[in-house]
Parts: structure tokens; C-alpha cells; sequence
């Protein structure tokens, strides 16, 4: 059969729903390839697919008046009537859950073949690299099938080709998925107030959309508009030589079929037949495809494995490896590869709408959590990978979310609160932003939060515009809604209440509704301290306000057991039985417990620790992943792939594709063991990524820190074109007692090097260009040496 490629994932069997499916993109149109063998069944979708539940109007009602005495009666000890008076305000008011636009696919195809024989030797396969997936097998006498498939990045088409030994015939039809029999949720009323609970009712798809179909000459066409909103979506499917009939295609007997679909999707325009129809016809080329992607993905490369070794073992039988002993080396490479993969697919510079919950797939009409964009953890750690894995550019659709969803939460946080500035919702949509949740909406950190991968997109670019025109209006905007919200004590502190460290509540505090989570403070630190950075850079003044607020807010408090608590206010007791990990921001992804804050990252050690034995099985697949990332923060690689083993001997799907829960019942996460459930959910596998990335390369603006967590079982690797925040790109190669890096300025700048455990440092002043070599010896706790690990860690051998 054909030799796919040194990086291709090979797969034992198709899928047999959608969730096991192969997923392809180019941050545009999508493409889920279930890969049968008879009956091929493919999935399109449009990151543009955004489906309106309601009739739009006002979601968030002026509750400002109620603010004093919802403090007074969280200052009393009575969070329950806190919360209880404010979801009361907002069902008086009129005001229903209905939640956040929903992603939803635009078309399904079905292929059935003539005769593709009895097939032996059957793989599914994507090449991570390329962004190209299909299938082989091949019969008794050696003939062999090849099918592939590809979202193009350059023409924006999806592509599938089958290749057969004789002539083959095709019979293809075009459908709706089951858009005239499932239904969405809709909710009714808030959670707390009567028993309809989250999920209220649901209500038939049919009754939300108008899907029409058509066909003229060898194309089959779909188009769908919205009820209650004013866009649509529309998908051409060309197969050429045949003529649909009854709504099925029948090919002449070929050696060779192409299939191409073009599929657009705006939720405020309908799309037009002229503006799909010339690009039925463009010139289709894998090779041009696999060149556009592999631009992409080669801005860094990650090296774990020998390139011989287990390079044509399926993943089923990795994964079983795993379930019995070590991970092998393969499947490390291969989950680091997934993660990129289909992070590049999901996202384009030139996209309107970041990766959601799903990506930018969806196999069905009623998806999980709406696939929509969840502010309090995942959208976040959906994007961490793009720092460390060079890849800057592709943070603009979410930028471009935040910028688009800044109206709306102006008006959140000035009908809620009373404020200036921004207040964003824990869950939005592609078109709507009102925070409409009442239960969260004491939480007022997700601006600040995804403000963070703005400054991040600064600190790589330095781009003078972005931080001009975007960057610092941002900060400035969601400073004063802090400095408009935050409570002025009596201490002579700024405090915050409600506050909410999401989505977890104190010991006997029966509410989230809480004063001061560590969270929400750190975030409040975090926007100050990167404001008056902003606007230095910007060469404008710091108001006098900035610096003050700064200098008022709460400090962290070390609880009895000394550890970070999750909340400052002396009242509040640590719950560890909880998968989120909301009070290590200072530390991950947070910028402010800097390697030289010793007490405080011993504090966040104590308090990871006690969270990971104590909430063993409150954990998710992305909380085991964000666990992951915090301890290579702390320098621990050794628990870092801890963490990332639980994933993949749990979580990890047949597809490499994250399940949200224990799927396979081993009892390491909520719900475990029931796989319809355990739903498909992308973020951890994007996080595992940035996890694996952590380990190797660390960096703030003015620092840069090398493996400073290299795991036991990654003995020896190399990696190409790791990004930074500081300026540089970073080669790292190391064998499992040597390493060397080779450090390249961007810009001029100076910046503190840490190697190894970060005992050695070194100052670098680099100019634009320059080319900085450094080797040393790795630390022996980082080695697999026992003997050696026994010694204890030393760093020498440092040489310039």
C-alpha cells in the first residue's frame, strides 16, 4: 500500500459515529471522514454554523439596584439567599436561560461502492503533518483500495477520492443529519428556581430551520436559513460524471473518483449560490494541500520517537500497550501531534470564529454544552498551545471574538452591575454574548482571562497596531469595570463580592456565590499589572487609578495546611473534591508566581498536591490535562506525564480524540465508564499539547526557561521552532544526559535564561538575528538513571 508519511497515524477500524471519526479542516470548512468500507458516511460542517435557539431580545436585565443588598447578605454569611434574591430579580424580570448559540453540521454524504471486494489488511490513516486523512486495504490477490480525503487550505474545498484496482461505481446521496428528527434544548427558567433544571425542554430542529435541496447537472445542493436569525449556511456537493436522480448520484464505472463539496456559512448572511458555485471548479491538488498544512504544522517539530519504531503500529494496539505498562514512545508523538493537528485545522488566521468545545466539527444537531465557547477554563485552554508552538497567527479568530463581543459585554456589565468597562459571560456563542446565566453571573474573570492571550499575541508580534487599537483598549476596558465593581473595605482593600472560583464553593458554603476567590483577584492583579506594561510600550501615560488599584488589592492567604487557599476571605475552606483549579493562576497560566517566588510556588505545590489526592475522582480529562500544564510549571515532570498517562489510558478515544470523562471505566474521573456520556470534547487534547510543550520551554517576557520539566520517559528528543514570549525562537535537542539549545533573536531584547531545574541562569542581551548556542548537563532528576536520580540534581557543565 502506499507509504503515507513518516508522521501518519495509523487506525485499525472506521468509525461507527461521529465521535470516533477522523476530523480535517483549514479553520474554515470541515470535514469528519468515518472511513467505511462499503458505506463511506462524511460529516461537512462550517465554523460559520452558529444555530439560534429563540427570537432574540434581551437576555440580561438591569440589576444594579440589587448589588448592596446581595453584598450585605454574602458579608452576613447567607450566600444562598444571596443567590436565591438575584435569580428571583432576574425570573420577575422576565428574563429566561436560553443559552448560547448552538454549532450544528451542514451536511452529511453517503457513498456507497459497487464492489470494493473483501477487504483485508484495512487501515484508517491521517498524516498529521499534511492534514490529509483516508483509508486502505487491499483483497486476496494483493489488489489494493486507497481513499483520501482533505479540507483544502488554498481553494476552501473538502475533497474525496477513492482509488480502486477496476472500475468502480458510486452511489452518493446528499442529506440534512437527521435535521427533521432531532431536536435541541432549550431552557425555560434558571436552575434553583423551580425543578426544570438545566436542560428545561426541547424543541424540534425542523421548527428552527428551512432546509431546502436541489440538483443541477452532476451537483447536489443543501441550504438552510435560520428561523430566528437573519444568516444560513449552503453546501454545493460536485460528483463529477454523474447525474442525480431521486437524490442520488450514480457515477460511471471509474478507476478513479473525486468527490468535491464547497460549504459556506454566515449566521448574519445567507450565503449565495454565485459566491459557491466558480469554486466547484477550482483545481484540486493534495500535494498543494499537504504543502499549506505542513506550513503550519512545521513551525515547530516535536521529535520523541525513533523514526522506525512502531511507525505503522495501529493506535488501538498502542493504547493497549499503554493500558498494561509504560506509554510507548509512538503514542507520545502522536498525541502531541493530534493536539497540533487539529488545532491548525480548526483555526485559520483569516477566521471569523475561534475552535469551540467540538472544534470546528459536528456530527449531530444536538451537541454538547451547544459546542459553544465555555470562558471559564476551555476556550482558554483550547489556545494555550499557540505560544510554545509558534503559532501566533492563528489566535486572530479569537481575537476577533473578544473584539466582537465586547459590545455585549459592555452592556453586561453596566445593566448587572452598574460599571464601566467589560464583564463577559462563562458561555457565549459565535453571535451572542449576554451574559444571561444568572447562577455565574457572580463570576467576573473571563475578560480578564481571555485578555490574557491578547498580551500573549503582543508579546510574539510586538505589533504596534495590535497594541494600540486592540491590546490596551481591552485592558483599559476591563479595568473599569474592576474599578467600578471591586468593593472598598474597611482594611483599606479593594475587594470583590460576589466573587466565584469557578465552578467550585467552600466548605460548608452552600453557594459559589463567595467574597475574594484567589481567581478572580490574581486576574484583577494580572490586567493591572499588563495595562501599565501596555501602555508604557504604548508610549501613553498610566492613569494614577492603575498603580492605586494595584496596590489595594487583597493578599494571597496561605491556609492552615500551607497551602494557596481558593478563596482570600478568612471564612472560606478549601474543597479539594473538584476538577477545577481555579486558585493556580497566579502560577499557570498566570504570569505572576515567576520562578523566584519561592513561598508562593511551594504554597500552589501544597495546594495541586492536595487536590489531585484528595479530588482523584471529581477530575475531567481537561482538569487532568490543566494539572498537567501546572506541573511543569512547577518544574515536576515527572507529575506532569503522570497526569497526561491518566488521559490516555482514560480519555483518550480509538481517534486520539479526548472524550470529556472516563470512558473507559476505570474510576479517575467524573462519570466514568459511560461511554454515551463521555462525550467528545477537544479541549484537553489541545491542552495536552501545550502540556507536552510546557515541559520543554517556558518563557514570559522576560525570561526563558529550558526544559524545565523534562519527563522521565522522554530519555532523548529534539524539538524545532519552539515559540517564545520573549522575542526568541528556541531548537532543543537532548539525550538523556546532555542538552543543547540553540536560541534565535526575533527582536533585540534582554531576557534571564534558566536551565534545567533553573539553578543556572545565565543574562542574554541578543540583537536581531544573533544566534545564541548553550549546552549543559541536564539535571540528574530529569535523568532515568536511578543511581543518578538517587544522587540528588546538580546543573554543570554550562558552556557558551
Amino acid at each position: 500500500m502506499t507509504d503515507h508519511g513518516p508522521q501518519t497515524i495509523h487506525f485499525r477500524s472506521h468509525a461507527l459515529a461521529w465521535q470516533d471519526a477522523l476530523p480535517l479542516g483549514n479553520g474554515l470548512s470541515s470535514l469528519l471522514l468515518l472511513g467505511g468500507i462499503a458505506q463511506e458516511r462524511l460529516i461537512l460542517g462550517h465554523g460559520g454554523c452558529w444555530l439560534p435557539r429563540e427570537e432574540r431580545r434581551p437576555m440580561v436585565c438591569s440589576l444594579a439596584d440589587e448589588l448592596p443588598a446581595i453584598r450585605s447578605l454574602l458579608r452576613g454569611s447567607q450566600p444562598q439567599e444571596a443567590e436565591r434574591a438575584w435569580l428571583l430579580r432576574c425570573k420577575a424580570a422576565g428574563i429566561r436561560y436560553v443559552g448560547t448559540d448552538s454549532c450544528h453540521p451542514a451536511a452529511g454524504v453517503r457513498i456507497a461502492l459497487s464492489d470494493p471486494g473483501e477487504a483485508l489488511g484495512y487501515r484508517r490513516w491521517l498524516d498529521p503533518r499534511a492534514g490529509l486523512a483516508g483509508a486502505s486495504w487491499h483483497e486476496a490477490d494483493g489488489q489494493t483500495w486507497e481513499r483520501q480525503a482533505w479540507v483544502d487550505r488554498e481553494q476552501d474545498l473538502v475533497v474525496w477520492r477513492q482509488t480502486a484496482p477496476r472500475p468502480l461505481v458510486l452511489k452518493v446521496t446528499l442529506d440534512d443529519v437527521g435535521a427533521d428528527r432531532e431536536s435541541t434544548w432549550i431552557a425555560s427558567t434558571y436552575p434553583g428556581i423551580d425543578a426544570s433544571g438545566w436542560a428545561g425542554h426541547t424543541v424540534p430542529i425542523r421548527d428552527l430551520v428551512r432546509i431546502e435541496s436541489w440538483y443541477e447537472g452532476d451537483t447536489a445542493w443543501l441550504s438552510g436559513t435560520y428561523k430566528h436569525g437573519p444568516g444560513g449556511w449552503l453546501v454545493a456537493l460536485r460528483v463529477p460524471g454523474a447525474t442525480w436522480v431521486d437524490g442520488t448520484a450514480v457515477t460511471p464505472a471509474r478507476l478513479n473518483h473525486d468527490l468535491v463539496a464547497v460549504v459556506a456559512a454566515d449566521p448574519t448572511t445567507p450565503p449565495t449560490v454565485d459566491s459557491v458555485r466558480d469554486r466547484l471548479h477550482r483545481q484540486i491538488n493534495p500535494a498543494a494541500q499537504a504543502r499549506a498544512h505542513a506550513g503550519w504544522f512545521d513551525r515547530c517539530r516535536l521529535h520523541l520517537v525513533n523514526p522506525d519504531e512502531d511507525r505503522d503500529t495501529p493506535v488501538e494496539d498502542l493504547l493497549a500497550r499503554a493500558s498494561d505498562g509504560a506509554v510507548p514512545a509512538r503514542l507520545w508523538q502522536h498525541l502531541w501531534a493530534m493536539g497540533r493537528t487539529t488545532f491548525i485545522a480548526s483555526t485559520s488566521p483569516d477566521g471569523q470564529y475561534p475552535p469551540h468545545l467540538q472544534g470546528i466539527w459536528s456530527g449531530g444537531w444536538r451537541v454538547p454544552w451547544f459546542g459553544c465557547y465555555t470562558n471559564d477554563e476551555n476556550v482558554q485552554m483550547m489556545h494555550w498551545q499557540a505560544v510554545s508552538g509558534n503559532l501566533a497567527p492563528l489566535l486572530r479568530p479569537l481575537r476577533r471574538l473578544i473584539a466582537a463581543s465586547r459590545p455585549a459585554w459592555r452592556t453586561n456589565a453596566q445593566a448587572l452591575f452598574g460599571c464601566r468597562g467589560v464583564l463577559a459571560p462563562l458561555q457565549q456563542g459565535g453571535t451572542n454574548a449576554e451574559h444571561q446565566q444568572a447562577e455565574w453571573q457572580g463570576w467576573t474573570g473571563g475578560a480578564g482571562w481571555l485578555a490574557r492571550h491578547v498580551w500573549d499575541a503582543w508579546l510574539m508580534d510586538r505589533d504596534d497596531a495590535l497594541l494600540r487599537d486592540e491590546l490596551l483598549p481591552l485592558l483599559r476596558e476591563v479595568l473599569e469595570f474592576y474599578e467600578d465593581f471591586l468593593e472598598h473595605g474597611t482594611d483599606g482593600r479593594r475587594h470583590a463580592l460576589p466573587s466565584v472560583s469557578v465552578e467550585n464553593h467552600p466548605v460548608g458554603w452552600p453557594s459559589r456565590w463567595t467574597i475574594d476567590a484567589t481567581m478572580e483577584i490574581s486576574i484583577v492583579r494580572e490586567v493591572a499589572r499588563h495595562a501599565i506594561a501596555a501602555a508604557t510600550a504604548a508610549g501613553e501615560s498610566v492613569p494614577e487609578s492603575w498603580p492605586r488599584l494595584l496596590a489595594t488589592l487583597p493578599e494571597y492567604r496561605i491556609n492552615a495546611d500551607g497551602e494557596l487557599a481558593e478563596w482570600i476571605h478568612a471564612e472560606h475552606h478549601d474543597e479539594h473534591q473538584h476538577r477545577h483549579l481555579s486558585h493556580i493562576y497566579p502560577l499557570f497560566p498566570g504570569d505572576e508566581f515567576a520562578p523566584g517566588e519561592t513561598a508562593l510556588r511551594e504554597a500552589t505545590a501544597r495546594a495541586v498536591a492536595a487536590r489531585a489526592r484528595l479530588g482523584l475522582r471529581s477530575q475531567t480529562s481537561w482538569s487532568w490535562v490543566h494539572l498537567a500544564n501546572i506541573h511543569a510549571r512547577l518544574g515536576n515532570g515527572r507529575e506532569a506525564q503522570r497526569c497526561l498517562e491518566r488521559v490516555v489510558r482514560t480519555c483518550l478515544q480509538n481517534n486520539l480524540l479526548t472524550a470529556s470523562d472516563d470512558w473507559r471505566g476505570q474510576g479517575l474521573t467524573m462519570g466514568g465508564g459511560e461511554r454515551e456520556r463521555s462525550v467528545m470534547q477537544l479541549d484537553a487534547l489541545y491542552g495536552a499539547a501545550n502540556a507536552m510543550q510546557e515541559c520543554l520551554i517556558q518563557s514570559e517576557a522576560d525570561h526563558l526557561w529550558l526544559l524545565p520539566a523534562l519527563p522521565p520517559a522522554w530519555n532523548h528528543g529534539e524539538a524545532r521552532g519552539l515559540g517564545t514570549r520573549c522575542a526568541v525562537v528556541v531548537d532543543l535537542t537532548w539525550n538523556g544526559t546532555d542538552a543543547t539549545a540553540t536560541i534565535t533573536a526575533i527582536r533585540a531584547g534582554t531576557l534571564q535564561l534558566l536551565l534545567g531545574s533553573g539553578r543556572a541562569t545565565q543574562d542574554l542581551r541578543l540583537e536581531p538575528g544573533q544566534v545564541h548556542q548553550v549546552r549543559w548537563e541536564l539535571d540528574r532528576a530529569h535523568r532515568i538513571d536511578p543511581a543518578a536520580e538517587a544522587a540528588g540534581q546538580s546543573v554543570s557543565g554550562i558552556s557558551t
